[in-house]
This record gives structure tokens, C-alpha cells and sequence, in this order.
């Protein structure tokens, strides 16, 4: 054979993807790309356009972005959406996601899903949207600069599963969102600077049940830092929450029998003024050892709705009183730094809240 014919066949070779690569993995080089079989996949360049650039059809799918960049190019569909039907896990993970209508959109009920060690950005809606995903897990995501919630997790099903060890930050909707779930566990996040208007929180779950809520860090939110909606029998502790835009941590009056401990809020209030370091309108709350110093309204606010709430070795100095409302006349604690306007709750051991008498 010529030595030019040898050229061309090599040229050939290396220019025709390969059926498979390494390790059995399928490869992924077009934008555009449905994948409908099982399997374990591999993205093998930057891919750009495509209105989804992949779309997944079927569970079973291992789908590595092996550190490439998809690129919806700012189109409104998504860049990657799984609209398996629910056997088997779908699982995305090392790479970058930008520029989508949703970044990544998960349509199919009941879909078990795994996203980690992704970077998203430039979503024109919601950077992660799970409609109605079971037993899911999303972990070691970095988020910047969605104009919708970095992360949203809804629909009608019962959702479990895991946000851990996520950064989102410039959001323009809530943070982190999820409606309807039960042992889900929001563990060791970060948000940073949620810049949306008035209901953009740093972390809520509406309808949680027997959830965790731990070790998160919040900072500077257009509205509450940690916002609990109807939740009920789970635990809220070792977060961080400061300058939220209005309360730092609320429970609202459909929630009961949970746990409140060690908890540091400070600086609430920053966009709306009144805003508390910890507001509690559930029933049957164990509040302990919480720290909540110079929030714009109180610091522990009991409020009306409240019932048989239990509170001990909580500090409170440096509160404004803004707005204090009902709390400046009996039941109140000691104003501007506590409140109490429910019923039959109780304290224990030494608060660390101005009195006389510490209580």
C-alpha cells in the first residue's frame, strides 16, 4: 500500500467516531443526540445547539459529560432533559451545562435520578427542574446566574431524596425549592446572593415530612434565608443564616413536632425591615441552643398560632424590635430581643436572652 494511501486511511481512522469508547462506553459527538438505549455514556467534545442538546428516552443511562461543555446556546429548551419512564437510574455527571431554557429537565414521573459534580449557569428558567422525581440525588452541583431557582423540585408525586454539598448563588427565584416530599434530606449547601424580589428565599420546602434540613450555609436573600412550610416531624439544625432578606428561619403555622437546635442567624431583615432571626408559628417545636443576634425585628419570635413550643439555652442580644407588633404588650418575653404571643409554650434551662430574670 502507497504511502498516501496509508495518509488517507489514517485520516479516515481518526476523523470517524468510534463505535465504542473506552470501557464499553457509547460516545456522544453531536448536538442533538436522543439516547433511547440503556447503557453507559460519553460525551468526547464541547457540543453546541442542538434544542435539547441530548434528550434521555429510557432509564439505565450512565451519561458522562467526561469535563465538556453543552451549550443550549440560549435557546428556551433544555440543554439535557430525561424524559425516562421511570426504570432504572439516570445518572449525569463531570461536566458543564449552560445556556438552556432549564439547564436540566427531568419530565418523567417517578424517575430515579443521580446529578453530580456538574457546573451550570445562564439558565433562562429554572438550572435544575425535577417534576415529580423519586429517590433522587444532587450533589457537588455548582449554580450561578439562573434568572429562575437554582434548584425546584415539584409536582404532585411524593418526592424523597438528597440535595447535598450544592454552591448556588445569583439566583433570581428561591434557591433551592422543593413541594412535597418526605425523608429528603437538604444537607451542607451553600447559597449565595438570591436577587430576586419578595418570596425568593434561600432554602424552602412546602409539605415536608420527616426531613432534614442541616449544616446549610445562606447569605444575603431576597426574601427568608431558611423558609419551612407545613413541616412536620423533621429537624432543622447547624445552619448558618445571615443577612436573609426578611426572617432568617420561619416555620409556618401547618407545621409541628420538630427540632430547632444550634442554629446562627444574624442580620435579618436586610430588604424587608421586621425581619426576625427565628420565627415559629408551628405547633410542638423543640427550640434549643440557637444563637440569633442583631436581626432587624426580634430574634425569637413565638407567634400567635404557635402551641406547646419548648425553648431552651437560646441567645438573643442586639435585635432591633422592628415591627414588633403585639410582641411590645403581655405575653411578651423581653422585646426587642424575644417574643412570645402563642400558647402554653414553655421554657427550660438558662436563655441567654435579656431579662431580668434570665429565664
Amino acid at each position: 500500500m502507497s504511502a498516501r494511501m496509508l495518509g488517507l486511511l489514517s485520516l479516515l481512522v481518526f476523523t470517524l467516531p468510534p463505535s465504542f469508547a473506552a470501557e464499553g462506553r457509547t460516545p456522544v459527538w453531536l448536538p442533538g443526540t436522543a439516547i433511547s438505549t440503556p447503557g453507559r455514556y460519553i460525551v468526547t467534545r464541547n457540543l453546541i445547539g442542538g434544542a435539547p442538546t441530548i434528550s434521555i428516552t429510557v432509564g439505565n443511562v450512565d451519561l458522562d459529560l467526561n469535563g465538556m461543555t453543552l451549550d443550549a446556546g440560549g435557546v428556551a429548551a433544555p440543554v439535557i432533559i430525561v424524559v425516562a419512564g421511570g426504570t432504572g437510574d439516570v445518572v449525569i455527571h463531570d461536566g458543564t451545562v449552560l445556556n438552556g431554557g432549564e439547564n436540566i429537565a427531568v419530565t418523567a414521573p417517578g424517575q430515579r435520578l443521580v446529578l453530580e459534580d456538574l457546573k451550570i449557569g445562564g439558565s433562562n428558567g429554572a438550572a435544575i427542574h425535577l417534576t415529580d422525581s423519586q429517590n433522587f440525588v444532587v450533589r457537588r452541583v455548582t449554580i450561578s446566574g439562573s434568572n429562575g431557582e437554582g434548584i425546584l423540585v415539584d409536582g404532585p408525586i411524593n418526592k424523597q431524596g438528597t440535595i447535598e454539598k450544592n454552591l448556588v448563588r445569583r439566583t433570581q427565584a428561591t434557591a433551592i425549592r422543593v413541594i412535597g416530599g418526605s425523608s429528603l434530606a437538604v444537607v451542607e449547601n451553600r447559597v449565595e446572593e438570591v436577587v430576586g424580589p419578595a418570596g425568593s428565599y434561600g432554602i424552602a420546602l412546602d409539605n415536608c415530612e420527616s426531613c432534614l434540613v442541616v449544616q446549610n450555609t445562606v447569605h444575603n436573600t431576597g426574601d427568608t434565608g431558611i423558609f419551612l412550610r407545613g413541616f412536620k416531624s423533621g429537624k432543622v439544625y447547624n445552619n448558618t443564616v445571615h443577612k436573609a432578606g426578611f426572617h432568617g428561619i420561619f416555620l409556618d403555622s401547618t407545621g409541628s413536632d420538630s427540632l430547632v437546635l444550634n442554629n446562627v442567624v444574624s442580620a435579618s431583615g436586610a430588604v424587608l425591615a421586621g425581619g426576625c432571626g427565628l420565627f415559629v408559628d408551628a405547633d410542638r417545636v423543640m427550640i434549643e441552643g440557637n444563637t440569633l443576634n442583631a436581626n432587624s425585628g426580634v430574634g425569637l419570635r413565638l407567634g400567635a398560632p404557635s402551641t406547646l413550643l419548648t425553648f431552651g439555652r437560646n441567645t438573643a442580644r442586639g435585635n432591633t424590635g422592628v415591627g414588633v407588633g403585639p410582641c411590645a404588650v403581655a405575653p411578651a418575653l423581653f422585646p426587642p430581643n424575644s417574643c412570645n404571643d402563642g400558647a402554653g409554650n414553655t421554657t427550660f434551662g438558662t436563655n441567654l436572652i435579656p431579662g431580668p430574670p434570665l429565664f
